[in-house]
């Protein structure tokens, strides 16, 4: 019996009408984020994955994709976007006049079981401010 072509277990194909739905979702916040101040930044989809470990992430190492490069360091397809945007805030960022306001949008990867009916490709769209705390920024944060 011949082995199907298929999607690996987590993802799917969207198409037409989906596609330009997501755009519309994505555009909407992100175009607000924007005209209300906040700068759009991009990460790589692989990261360190001592950067995940000391990040205090909640996710177990078993939820990460894992990958070697050819020194033989071991990396992780991005499973979160916090982690990245302040690890480019504490370093590309620092010298800047803060508070810094931040948007994303890109896709994380993780690993679920199998067959739970989770993707382990998801879109994450989010906003980070740093530099900033007490009663103003939560509002502010809420308030987006």
């Amino acid at each position: 019996m011949p082995k199907m072509i298929g999607t690996p277990a987590g993802t799917r194909d969207r198409l037409f009408a989906e596609c330009a739905s997501f755009r519309r979702v994505q555009q909407a916040l992100t175009g607000f984020w924007a005209r209300m101040g906040y700068s759009e930044l991009m990460t790589p989809e692989v990261e360190d994955y001592d950067t995940m470990l000391r990040s205090g992430s909640p996710l177990p190492q078993e939820a990460m994709y894992k990958l070697v490069d050819r020194t033989g360091r071991l990396l992780v397809l991005r499973p979160d976007n916090t982690a990245p945007v302040a690890r480019v805030a504490a370093t590309k960022l620092q010298t800047l006049p803060g508070p810094q306001r931040l948007f994303y949008n890109q896709t994380v990867f993780r690993c679920d079981e199998l067959h739970s009916g989770a993707s382990n490709a998801i879109a994450q769209c989010g906003v980070e401010l740093i530099g900033a705390a007490g009663l103003r920024a939560d509002v502010e944060m809420v308030a987006l």
